[in-house]
């Protein structure tokens, strides 16, 4: 059977959790021969950790038509990228087509009644004739309905809006999609990770000025660390890093060595992202949140403490103090970056009175990580955490699950089969 994988080029989310699904597949069925397509991102990420696939392609040199010619799959399984599904389900002789989405929980329409409406007819015929989409998340959506299967990793709370999930079916919810065989193999390093922060709406200036920020702030807490015999990995953008001021050690990461270095980690700060809590979680690792980075880490942060008592997932989040920052387009999260440079005293027409509740969430923070120092809290965090996620998901290996049935329904030539709770 031929495979062919694809993610969208934002972000290391998507494409990380696509590729531990074709992973658990190539496991289960090691005849398969899998290929992967994509561009920015998911490209770099898969020519880093693509060992697996029969051949990668660049979405900047082959069209996604010639590489269906070459590969000519059986399967398709999409990381959020919805044109790939639009043009799989479209082929005079479609392959079965299989949609992996993690942000399902956050797509959002403008009008519910009229995409309610589209979603009700969604095919292939109708992406071509009527594909215009309002945004992005109409288009995630859309991708759902006309995908054979869909794997949706669960998130502790509901839709925002009254969209009917049946729209979607086959719609099947799964636990974390997350690579878990890997083990530590080296002396435990506090991590600080932040790999997805560059976007279109963020300069590498920025973001440079912000992990320098975290640096200081949390400089005095970290060299303790180090101390203590766990000195601080940060990890992030190559491009960013470069322009980092810092001695502590900088790196960029290929996924498997990432959650090699993770297991061996006594701590992990990270912004409110879902991959690198799920990831965490599953490594046992305890997790203290830094300030968000774009859109998606106030509705994290906000999902993963609802409904359980106290706040397990805590840290700097400044729109749990700032409510100006919360619930923020991608196109405004520069709001987040000005209320950090007035903290550092530049002059953008910040007031002093967010600047100081901005110093009380670092100091709080601190103290926080100081108290992380020991073990036994570092042990009882972690636990905490994992019971808050496990309580609340179906599961908890959803790239397992998700791998599991697509390969019951190949088999069966069927897309209905329900998945195996």
């Amino acid at each position: 059977m031929d495979v062919l994988v694809t993610a969208e080029g934002y972000g290391f989310g998507p494409v990380s959790k696509v590729v531990s699904v074709a992973k658990e597949l190539l496991e289960l069925d090691q005849s398969i021969d899998a290929y992967f397509f994509g561009e920015g991102t998911a490209y770099t990420f898969v020519s880093n950790n693509g060992d697996r696939f029969e051949d990668v392609f660049d979405a900047e040199n082959r069209s996604v038509n010639d590489v269906f010619d070459d590969v000519e799959p059986d399967l398709v399984i999409s990381g959020m990228e919805a044109n790939v599904v639009f043009e799989a389900a479209s082929r005079p002789d479609p392959p079965l087509v299989a949609f992996v989405d993690s942000l399902f929980w956050f797509w959002t329409v403008d009008d519910v009644d009229a995409m309610a409406e589209r979603l009700a007819d969604a095919s292939p015929s109708s992406v071509q004739t009527d594909g215009e989409f309002q945004n992005s998340h109409e288009q995630e959506l859309f991708a759902h309905a006309v995908a054979d299967v869909s794997y949706v990793q669960s998130f502790p709370t509901e839709r925002p809006d009254d969209l009917r999930v049946d729209l979607f079916e086959p719609l099947e919810f799964v636990g974390p999609i997350v690579d878990d065989r890997h083990r530590g193999d080296g002396p435990g390093r506090v991590v600080i990770s932040l790999c997805g922060q560059l976007s279109p709406f963020v300069s590498v200036e920025e973001a440079a000025a912000y992990v320098e920020l975290i640096l200081d702030e949390f400089g005095d807490v970290l060299d303790q660390f180090a101390d203590d015999g766990y000195p601080p990995l940060v990890l992030g953008n190559e491009e960013v890093l470069d322009r980092v001021d810092t001695d502590y050690e900088t790196d960029f990461l290929e996924h498997d060595r990432y959650l090699e270095v993770l297991d061996a980690a006594p701590l992990l700060l990270c912004p409110a992202s879902l991959t690198s809590i799920y990831e965490a979680v599953t490594y046992e690792v305890p997790v203290v949140l830094l300030p968000e980075q774009n859109s998606s880490h106030w509705p994290d942060y906000a999902g993963l403490n609802d409904g359980v008592e106290g706040t397990p997932f805590d840290g700097a989040i400044l729109g749990d103090r700032l409510p100006q920052l919360r619930d923020l387009d991608e196109e405004e999260i520069g709001a987040i970056y000005d209320v950090l440079a007035a903290y550092r005293g530049h002059d953008v027409g910040v007031s002093s009175d967010v600047t100081d509740v901005v110093g009380e969430v670092f100091a709080e923070t601190e103290r926080d990580l100081d108290a992380l120092r020991d073990p036994d809290t570092r042990a009882e965090r972690a636990e905490r955490q994992r019971r808050s996620i496990e309580a609340r998901l179906p599961s908890t290996n959803g790239a397992r699950q998700a791998a599991t049935d697509l390969l019951k329904r190949v088999e069966r030539g069927a897309v209905d089969s329900p998945i195996d709770h």
